[in-house]
């Protein structure tokens, strides 16, 4: 009910969980939810538009994580995911 903090910005998820559910706000979820998926989708295929050397830094990160997952599966005795096994993917 105070006025502090009411000009900050907020996260678009944050207001509409805050706002009542009418036709109107179900129509702003949809497209906020289609807006995220787009941003997500184009951050996921944005690599090839980038520098060499920062598409390999981003590669290489994610190759990290994935070896990481292989590596905790491999410790579980399960079987390695694709992209995941250290000892066949290779990096460059």
């Amino acid at each position: 009910d105070s006025e502090i903090g009411r000009n900050e910005p907020q996260p678009i998820l944050s207001i509409l969980a805050q706002t009542p559910a009418t036709d109107e706000h179900r129509e702003c979820n949809q497209l906020a939810n289609l807006f995220i998926k787009f941003l997500l989708h184009a951050a996921d295929i944005s690599n090839p538009v980038k520098t060499e050397d920062l598409a390999i830094y981003w590669a290489d990160c994610a190759l990290s994580e994935f070896f990481a997952q292989g590596d905790e599966e491999k410790k579980m005795g399960l079987s390695i995911s694709p992209l995941c096994d250290r000892g066949t993917v290779k990096r460059h």
